[in-house]
């Protein structure tokens, strides 16, 4: 039997993919003998354990355990420790406010000389339904292995402010606490925060600053550096926000880090010690320990430069460049395709129908893949309803990456085996590389520092191509009347290897993007993307694909389509639920006290093969109907009403100042309450709102301004203490004032035979789940 080149080179292009892949998502390995001044993942494992015992968001007594542990382990080491206790105020987008009782945790690592602090942060609460080893327990214990391993060596030239943040997960308002409050942050000069959004992975710089060439250099000396400006232009355009919001609002520069691998854990109850990679917590110390020394002893005093642009190239071998150069780069893929295009037509290997039959295919097939992405993962939600929300239970995502994956490679070759019937390479090829090169050029536009990944890739297939695909030694005179797959021989070794070779740059750029694009979507719906990424990959090994089609016409598109079919057979197969992947469900009770009623509630469509015992006649009714303020549908059924405290407010000041109403309120919940939710009256929308002798913060660093365009509609406060709340209303004065105050505090009550949750379920992620919510109107 003939050696089909084509054929050994697609395998080894696809074992060339997973190595880059494996490189490039594989934390370092755990140091099993760490000398006394470097990172041991033990010793901070140790600590994770007594960290991630039990959900500690703000307000519990499971938080203020943590945070004794905290400061008590710190004590023993003689350390500079305070705690910042403040109310935090924070303006949202919405017409609300969010405010929280917090305690931040300040250690302090004296400098030799500086004059700027280098501050290292993370988040020691979590939500209410997580054990939160991942998320921030991980950056936590980093914190205290870093301090310990940092005091065993000489002092670093500044000095280093750990500060472990409360109430990251209600809207950062420890963070922003400390940017309101704290006189220390006029002593800082950079940030580092370390975050998590899963279980395992490795440690990615997903955000700085502007102007980020100064820190983006310092990056490059970390012990294991991941990061890609495309990463951080994306990054950019999500709804995201960590601590480092809030600072580097306040005009710091600095790096925003996390891990993301195992989604499925994320602000759960299976984000738990025994769920953590301690490889993922090797790196993420050694990342943290290094930085930490390297800018503890560099001059923070200047810590602005024009942008890079940066890259990680196999693993970690990092690559930092002038963003400037993009443009530069730009003009030379440009001129290089306007060559390509000139020469194939010189030599008559590009063909006018041929060029337009592969200009207008390949957005259309990135069409079609995206579609055929979108439905496929409808498909999957519709078997598995369970998948819908954000925070999924998907345990095993691997199968239907790889399913999606192979879904893209089956569409893109089927296509494109048809077309290369009918039309020569060259020609598709010439058709393809132009829509590539004005989508490069668009990108530049919209995320200029980030389009290295589809730019280097060009320049090097397009260099290659000038030469090889559209400049044939062959006389025009002498080729066949067709090129077409129908019409020649079987590709060559020597062919098949330079097709292979110009390959290798698209797959060292775009094979881990396509793989932590999933990572870091899991099954939403911004995952059919994935198909597409895979398509631009597969563009540039058109020359490779031509190769394999006269060697066997339809095996790879078949091939392709099994493996997809398998891989999805295998995801439904593992998606059942045991005590170690249990399943989440959304259940909470909620008490009218006014009225003396109850109602069981999902903010779930449809009730689970558990919670459904609580809805027999569940029925979907819009939100406000049941709960004040409240929008969108809620699934409800009326239950059994257990006595249930709710607050209480009380008028400590009502008096006309300025034309305007001035109501001063304080609020009391009722015990084990751990927030409060005050909805304000429609008919009289507040003007301005105090709480605790606080104006809001709006963005993130000014108070709001008198001049915005909306009202105040409500005020979520979270870890009331025993002292209460108290706010002051400004109002019109003809009007009354009507208030609705939810009180959440945890757990639902043993109720028609519920005994709590079974080993295979938890409550899902969510301040509003496993809750009971107490609901009192008041009128003033």
């Amino acid at each position: 039997m003939r050696f089909k080149s084509g054929i050994g080179f697609l395998l080894a292009a696809i074992l060339f993919a997973w190595l880059c892949i494996h490189l490039d998502t594989t934390p370092a390995r755990v140091n099993s003998s760490p000398a006394a001044g470097s990172f041991s993942a033990a010793r901070a494992m140790d600590h994770l354990r007594q960290i991630a015992k039990a959900p500690h968001s703000t307000g519990t007594p499971a938080n203020a355990a943590v945070r004794a542990y905290i400061l008590n382990t710190c004590a023993t080491w003689g350390l500079d420790t305070s705690i910042q206790h403040a109310t935090a105020v924070i303006s949202t987008r919405n017409g609300g406010v969010v405010a929280g009782n917090v305690y931040n945790i300040v250690v302090r690592l004296k400098g030799a000389s500086g004059s700027k602090a280098v501050l290292i942060a993370a988040h020691y609460d979590s939500q209410p339904n997580a054990l939160g080893a991942g998320d921030d327990g991980s950056g936590c214990v980093a914190m205290l292995e870093t301090i310990r391993a940092l005091k065993t060596g000489h002092p670093l030239k500044n000095d280093i402010i750990f500060l472990f943040t409360d109430d990251e997960e209600d809207g950062l308002l420890g963070a922003y606490a400390f940017v309101r409050e704290n006189p220390l942050l006029k002593e800082v000069g950079m940030v580092l925060n370390f975050d998590a959004r899963g279980s395992s992975g490795v440690n990615v710089l997903s955000e700085t600053n502007k102007d980020n060439g100064w820190v983006i250099d310092g990056y490059a000396h970390c012990a294991h550096p991941n990061a890609s400006s495309l990463n951080y232009e994306v990054y950019k355009r999500l709804p995201n926000n960590t601590d480092y919001t809030p600072l580097k609002g306040a005009g710091l520069a600095g790096l925003n880090m996390a891990f993301i691998d195992g989604f499925v854990h994320y602000h759960s109850m299976t984000d738990r010690v025994d769920n953590i990679d301690p490889n993922t917590i090797q790196e993420e110390g050694d990342n943290m320990l290094s930085l930490t020394r390297y800018f503890g002893d560099l001059d923070i005093r200047d810590t602005k430069a024009p942008d890079l642009s940066f890259f990680n190239l196999i693993g970690n071998w990092f690559i930092r460049y002038p963003a400037s150069l993009n443009i530069i780069f730009l003009i030379l893929t440009n001129i290089l395709l306007l060559a390509c295009l000139i020469k194939g037509g010189f030599t008559r290997l590009v063909k006018a129908r041929g060029l337009l039959a592969g200009f207008l295919a390949f957005p259309l097939v990135l069409l079609l893949l995206y579609f055929a992405g979108n439905y496929a993962l409808l498909g999957i939600r519709i078997v598995s309803p369970l998948y819908n929300d954000y925070y999924s239970n998907t345990y095993h995502p691997g199968y239907y990456y790889f399913a999606l994956t192979a879904l893209g490679f089956a569409i893109f070759t089927f296509i494109y085996r048809w077309l290369l019937q009918r039309w020569n390479m060259a020609s598709l090829l010439a058709g393809m590389l132009i829509i590539l090169v004005i989508v490069l050029d668009g990108l530049y536009f919209i995320m200029p520092t980030a389009i290295y990944f589809l730019c280097f890739p060009l320049l090097i297939f397009q260099a290659g191509g000038y030469f090889i695909f559209f400049a044939k030694s062959t006389p025009a005179s002498r080729q066949p009347a067709s090129s077409t797959i129908a019409h020649r021989r079987p590709g060559s070794t020597k062919e098949a290897a330079i097709s292979w070779l110009l390959l290798i740059p698209a797959i060292l750029f775009l094979a881990p993007i396509c793989y932590m694009f999933f990572i870091a979507f899991d099954l939403q719906p911004a995952s059919a993307a994935v198909p597409v990424l895979i398509a631009l990959l597969l563009g540039f090994s058109v020359p490779l694909l031509s190769i394999i089609f006269r060697e066997s016409r339809w095996m790879v598109p078949g091939t392709a389509a099994i493996l997809c079919i398998i891989s999805l057979a295998a995801g439904f197969l593992h998606r059942g639920f045991t005590p170690a992947e249990p399943m989440k469900t959304n259940l909470n009770y909620f008490v009218d006290a006014d009225q003396g009623k109850a109602h069981w509630l999902s903010f779930e469509e449809k009730a689970d093969h558990w919670n459904k015992q609580f809805f027999p006649n569940g029925r979907l009714l819009p939100m406000s109907t049941i709960i004040p303020g409240g929008h969108g549908e809620i699934l409800e059924n009326e239950a059994p009403v257990e006595p249930a405290a709710a607050a209480v407010l009380t008028i400590r000041k009502d008096t006309i100042e300025n034309g305007r109403r001035m109501l001063s309120l304080h609020c009391d919940a009722p015990q084990g309450a751990s927030s409060i939710r005050i909805v304000l009256g429609e008919h009289n929308p507040v003007e301005e709102i105090i709480v605790d002798g606080r104006q809001p913060f709006y963005e993130a660093t000014q108070p709001r301004n008198a001049t915005r365009d909306f009202d105040w509609h409500w005020l979520e406060y979270r870890g009331v203490g025993a002292e209460g709340i108290d706010l002051t209303l400004q109002l019109d004065p003809q009007k009354k004032c009507d208030l609705s105050v939810i009180s959440r505090s945890l757990g639902i009550p043993a109720l028609q035979g519920s005994n709590g949750y079974p080993p295979d379920i938890i409550p899902g992620p969510g301040n509003y789940s496993n809750t009971i919510l107490v609901v009192k109107k008041f009128s003033f």
